[in-house]
């Protein structure tokens, strides 16, 4: 199989869409390599245009369009085109001068024929969509009888479909994608036919007989699995001038063409073997008649007219990718259609004219009669009409201005299909679609004829409004999209039509009630774009003086129901609107901001799951508060927020369980987003609800047994609420495993924010201490979640404060006491309710090994120990209750004596079932301390940053740096672990501003190391003192070994990469503090960073380090450094320069683990500082490949070269120039490894450079 069979087949075989792009990316630099092929590498592209599959028919076009891009343009009038034809022409003449009036009488035959199949284009002047509606065709996913139904008003119908008789399809052919071949090729197969029919033989036996018949099945069956995955090429050079030559005769249709064999046969030296090589298929002979005119006429022509039939295929595939072929083609091509050689320009241009006019008739009319839908994830798609509207998009830049506005007049009567009372035809809501498709790209393409020509606007303007009071949701969606292009246009120039305008927007907004309509977001969209023009504020509120119902009070809320939209994209639509209204720099115009906006808003962050929605959410409450502050008219945010305090600080607090353990969110406290007023059980005021149980069971230690719920009794016909879809569910339910621990730990974390920001805003102190009194009851509950959000509730209220040049009430600050003496006595801390489900997996496992101790090991029911029926965090446990250490003294104490105690005989009998017992125990174990350590983490380092926020840098630093420090080590909640080291950061911040820094100095030192811990990354000197003479980058590539035990390398691996990427997120944070002064105020670090440096530059080129702890420093120095650097503020980059000599001397060492630190920091270096890095690596690196008497220092350099390489990427190309010449000296290095990187850079150079020459 040659490339390019290879590629043509990874445009269907491609696993990911990658693959198929990049195999269309070559194939088009095929086409640009070799032009004279364009027309061979098309054709084995078009069939792939009709596949089944969505992803080859995209990868298809891609790629047909590389390759047509790469064609030059035809144009016969041009001064070059007329003076080839001219030498052409004198060559043929010389060569041939006994047939030069016959060849002359020929072309002129031809042209003649052109001229007639050009005549037969039809018009705009006759396309009637009265008709084509009436007619009764349809084009859906299939065909159907339906196809089959004739008319009699199917003129125009007929006239468009005029090439079809032109192209034929083989019935004989194995392959439908295949399946198109010229007229004349079924004839010539059926002259075959007849001519290889069986001559009457001599009788043979019935056995013989049998077996030529078996033979014949066996052969057929191999020949159809051989050509089952084949896709033949199909003959693109054919246009109907060609076609036509054989129709007349002038072609011998009982010539008969012998099948060419599809293999050569070649034996090799000796005789011995045999080759087969597959032949390349050959395309029809009609191309020989075709070569006639092959520089006469346009080149696609015979391409353009496949693809035209294929527009009306009953199939939706090919009828797709026959658009997608005409948008590339138009896209590229579109002003050579039509054009043919000896005409005058003045014909060519009405010829080109024409057939433009011709294909806009014909995307019109598919328009018109395409019906297919289909759905991608929420959203209806119409491919074909879709692809259709980008085709006429990429038409409308070569037609002239009056098919121009034919076209846009028949696009008007598909939206509007306004017809004469005597015609009863019902409307088309597809039809309506698809023209409105064509007036969207329309308005995109041709602004410049949209505002030179007002009465188009003003008709755009007219179906807009006439399509957004429709039904029908797509639509809807294609209108509000229709003028986004064009907003500030249609602002400025048509203020007396935007009153109409938004009153048909608001009514779409209040009158939507399917949850399943995609098309609220886009007009949302639309009502957000509009909102921000003054002209159209101004409007409203002229119109709000008028009539009290158009005030932003009553419009705004109409968003509120949308917040909650099952669809993704509407939610985030109605959020940048409201965002959009908070943008008015009117105040008068915020009005609508009440206390149910801030309540609505604010639970958004208890329920949203998408993380872009909710920091969305979160930007719109924390403009909401900004605004509620500064805006004169509004009243306070405490008369806002007071009463729904208790309510959400409820919500906030629900226990976040488990897997299969949930703790249901008490519903009745969230307000619906469609009342006027929520109604709520007011809690009171003095405590907060009971917390329900897991399943939803409220807690109730006392009383034993089977609950019933007394339900009320539910109305027979369902409320309009109870029939929309609850996206919130899972939410609400407490699904630890649908939803996600992380999940729900960002919507509480968003949510607690939020609210400490809001109780900043509160100036009473009574509202302050009730609200304190219940967090104090959340910081003593016996589950984890209250108090891990309880303290960031707290931290986010000081930091408020403070940040407003405040200080935290006193109040607050009692806190500090308690949370204090929690991170002193960890161990203090009570195991959390939520995790009680585990703990009693741990008592069922033992359980287990005391009933294997008695059914197998037969011991004595006496020798049992009783364990505890309560476990540790169950409500009315005591000191004896079952606990972690009650397993660990079973495991370590109780479980050897009672093997001891058993006979020999039993000993062995039970040894395997007591130790798969007592490994059950051991993993149970395990998961219980894990779960219990990182929730027990999380909380003591939220009480740290709490404590930090409210009374800064305590006298004890030891239980805030410890528990810190152990989240920045093994959080493995991203969000938690990421406000740890912004609490360590802000620490060391003041421990220097307050002196402490010794203490500072100590912190910065532990997180450099954590920045070593992964080896992947920091390599451990130990492990590598002795390696000299090859190159570590390639052995650390070669490593493939297994570690003993997989599962403990996996998880030391996984706590390696949480404790770096939590120290690298604390340096990030730590050098957003200090920015330029970052090495002034934290000389620590920069003695950890350069003084190992001036060791390593020290060092000669064969000097051995025998000092691990110096080797070690050194090591880590290049790695810390190679981390912060692109994080580094620009002025700190001279520092950073001026160390780089000190690099050349790790990359002249002797030892391997210093080249390979060197090259990856200098690399670092390179992409981040090209232009101090690439001079110092010409000048001092790349002549050391030329060393040939030091063959470690070529190692080094061709180490640098690779990691700068692999580092940069396609930021490389204005260097490789630099690079080619130097690393191809190597490619014959007399040293094993160095001539391996120069392949390996020679493949990424040539990639590099391809991309460079394709995408420049």
């Amino acid at each position: 199989m040659s490339r390019l069979d290879r590629l043509v087949v990874l445009l269907e075989t491609g696993s990911t869409p990658f693959i198929r792009n990049t195999a269309a990316d070559q194939l088009s630099d095929l086409a640009k390599g070799h032009p004279e092929d364009i027309i061979s590498l098309l054709g084995r592209v078009y069939p792939f245009l009709k596949a089944e599959k969505w992803e080859t028919r995209i990868a298809a076009a891609k790629a047909f369009g590389g390759i047509v891009a790469h064609a030059p343009q035809w144009d016969p009038n041009s001064e070059e085109a007329i003076e080839k034809e001219k030498q052409l022409q004198n060559i043929e003449s010389a060569n041939s001068a006994d047939n030069e009036p016959t060849v002359k009488l020929e072309q002129d035959e031809e042209l003649r024929k052109l001229d007639e199949n050009l005549s037969s284009l039809v018009t705009f002047d006759s396309w009637n969509l009265h008709e084509l509606l009436k007619s009764g065709k349809k084009l859906l996913a299939s065909g159907g009888t339906e196809f089959d139904a004739s008319s009699k008003d199917n003129a125009l119908l007929n006239r468009i479909k005029k090439h079809k008789p032109l192209i034929k399809h083989d019935e004989y052919s194995p392959s439908p994608v295949s399946s198109v071949k010229s007229e004349g090729q079924p004839e010539l197969k059926r002259e075959e036919t007849a001519s290889q029919s069986p001559q009457p033989a001599e009788p043979k036996s019935a056995a013989a007989s049998a077996r030529l018949k078996a033979m014949q099945r066996r052969r057929a069956k191999v020949n159809a699995k051989s050509n089952a995955s084949k896709v033949a090429p199909v003959d693109l050079s054919q246009s109907s001038i060609s076609r036509k030559l054989v129709e007349d005769g002038e072609v011998d249709p009982n010539v008969k063409q012998e099948d060419a064999p599809q293999f050569d046969i070649t034996s090799q030296q000796g005789g011995s073997k045999l080759v087969m090589e597959t032949k390349a298929p050959e395309l029809s002979p009609l191309i020989s008649q075709h070569a006639k005119v092959a520089g006469l006429v346009w080149q696609f022509q015979g391409v353009y007219e496949l693809l035209l039939n294929d527009l009306f295929d009953e199939k939706w595939e090919v009828r797709h990718g026959s658009a997608l072929g005409l948008r590339e083609l138009m896209k590229s091509h579109g002003t050579g259609a039509g054009r043919v050689m000896n005409k005058s320009r003045e014909e060519n241009d009405q010829n080109n004219a024409a057939t433009l006019e011709d294909l806009a008739v014909r995307i019109c009319t598919l328009f018109a009669l395409d019906r297919f839908a289909d759905y991608v994830n929420d959203t209806v798609v119409a491919p074909v009409r879709e692809s259709g509207a980008q085709t006429l998009a990429a038409l409308l830049i070569h037609l002239n201005i009056e098919t121009i506005l034919k076209t846009f007049s028949a696009l008007q009567s598909l939206v509007l299909q306004e017809q004469p009372d005597s015609l009863d035809i019902p409307r088309c809501w597809e039809a309506k679609h698809g023209g409105m498709l064509g007036v969207r790209y329309f308005v995109s393409v041709r602004t410049d004829v949209l505002l030179s020509h007002p009465e188009l606007l003003d008709s755009v303007v007219f179906m807009v409004l006439h399509c957004l009071k429709e039904s029908e949701d797509d639509v809807q969606s294609v209108a509000a999209l229709t003028l986004a292009p064009i907003a500030s246009e249609f602002v400025k120039t048509r203020k007396e039509v935007i009153h109409s305008l938004l009153e048909v927007v608001w009514e779409c907004l209040s009158s939507f009630e399917d949850d399943l309509s995609a098309s609220i977001g886009s007009v949302m969209d639309l009502l957000s774009k509009l909102c921000t023009h003054k002209e159209v504020i101004e409007i409203m509120q002229s119109e709000a003086t008028l009539n009290s119902e158009n005030s932003f009070e009553n419009l705004v809320p109409l968003l509120f129901p949308f917040l909650r939209h099952s669809i993704t994209n509407v939610r985030k639509a109605s959020l940048n609107t409201i965002l959009e209204f908070l943008s008015i720099e009117d105040q008068s115009t915020k009005l609508w901001i009440t206390s149910k906006a801030l309540r609505l808003i604010f639970q958004n962050l208890l329920v949203e799951q998408n993380a872009e929605v909710l920091k969305l959410s979160q930007e719109v409450f924390n403009k909401l508060i900004l605004e509620i502050k500064t805006n004169p008219n509004l009243d306070s945010v405490e008369s806002y927020f007071t009463t729904h305090l208790h309510s959400l600080i409820t919500l906030i607090m629900t226990p976040i369980g488990i897997a299969r353990h949930n703790y249901q969110m008490n519903t009745h406290l969230f307000m619906k987003t469609s009342a006027s007023k929520y109604e709520v059980e007011h809690i009171k005021e003095e405590s907060s609800e009971p917390i329900s149980e897991p399943n939803g069971t409220p807690e109730a230690p006392t009383k034993r047994g089977r609950k019933r719920k007394v339900e009320p009794p539910k109305s027979a016909i369902p409320s309009n609420d109870e029939l929309k879809i609850n996206i919130d569910a899972p939410i609400y339910n407490g699904d630890v495993m649908f939803v996600g621990f992380d999940v729900f730990i960002a919507t509480r974390t968003a949510a607690a924010q939020a609210y400490g920001t809001a109780l900043a805003q509160m100036s009473s102190e009574e509202t302050l201490q009730k609200i304190f009194d219940s967090l104090k009851n959340c910081m003593n509950s016996p589950h984890g979640t209250p108090r891990l959000f309880g303290a960031i509730i707290l931290e986010e209220y000081a930091k408020a404060l403070r940040s407003a040049g405040q200080q935290p009430s006193s109040s607050a600050q009692e806190f500090i006491t308690s949370m204090l003496e929690t991170l002193s006595a960890p161990e203090s801390v009570p195991y959390f309710r939520e995790l009680v489900p585990i703990l009693k997996s741990v008592r069922t496992s033992c359980l287990q090994l005391f009933d294997v101790l008695l059914t197998k090991a037969k011991l004595p029911p006496n020798k049992v120990p009783q364990l505890p029926v309560i476990v540790q965090g169950e409500a009315g446990c005591g000191p004896g209750a079952f606990g972690i250490e009650s397993a660990e003294k079973l495991i370590n104490e109780t479980y050897p004596k009672l093997i001891k105690s058993l006979s020999a005989t039993y000993r062995i009998s039970a040894n395997q079932a007591l130790e798969d017992s007592k490994h059950r125990i051991f993993v149970a174990l395990e998961e219980a301390k894990l779960v219990s350590n990182q929730r027990l983490t999380s909380i003591l380092a939220a009480y740290s940053a709490a404590v930090l926020a409210l009374g800064g840098v305590p006298k004890k630093l030891n239980p805030i740096i410890r528990s810190l420090m152990d989240s920045i080590k093994s959080e493995e909640t991203l969000l938690l672990q990421q406000r740890s080291a912004k609490a360590i950061a802000q620490l060391i911040h003041e421990l220097n501003c307050v002196g402490k820094k010794g203490a500072a100095d100590k912190i910065t030192k532990n997180l450099c190391a954590f920045i070593c811990v992964d080896t992947s990354e920091v390599p451990e000197f130990i492990h590598h003192a002795k390696l000299k003479d090859s190159i570590l980058s390639l052995k650390k590539e070669e490593a493939k070994t297994d570690p003993a035990d997989i599962a403990a390398h996996e998880r030391a691996v996984h706590e390696a990469r949480i404790k770096r990427n939590g120290a690298l997120i604390a340096m990030d944070e730590i050098i957003a503090i200090y920015k330029d002064s970052f090495f002034t105020e934290l000389p620590k670090l920069k003695e950890i960073l350069f003084d190992p440096l001036d060791v390593l530059e020290t060092l000669g080129p064969e000097t051995v380090l025998e000092d691990e702890q110096k080797g070690q420093n050194i090591i880590d120095a290049l790695g810390v450094l190679r981390a912060i650097i692109p994080k580094l503020d620009p002025v700190l980059y001279a520092d950073i320069a001026a160390n780089l000599p000190k690099l050349l001397g790790g990359l002249k060492n002797v030892l391997s683990v210093f080249r390979y630190s060197a090259a990856k920091c200098f690399a670092t270096i390179s992409s981040v500082l090209p232009s101090k890095a690439f001079p110092f690596l010409v000048k001092n690196v790349l002549p050391m490949l030329n060393n040939a008497g030091n063959f470690r220092e070529r190692q080094g350099a061709i180490e640098v070269v690779y990691h700068v390489s692999s580092t940069m990427g396609p930021d490389i190309l204005p260097y490789i120039v630099f690079l080619i010449v130097p690393v191809l000296g190597r490619m014959s290095d007399a040293d094993q490894d160095v001539p391996y990187f120069g392949q390996y850079h020679f493949c990424i150079y040539h990639q590099v450079s391809t991309f460079r020459s394709r995408y420049s």
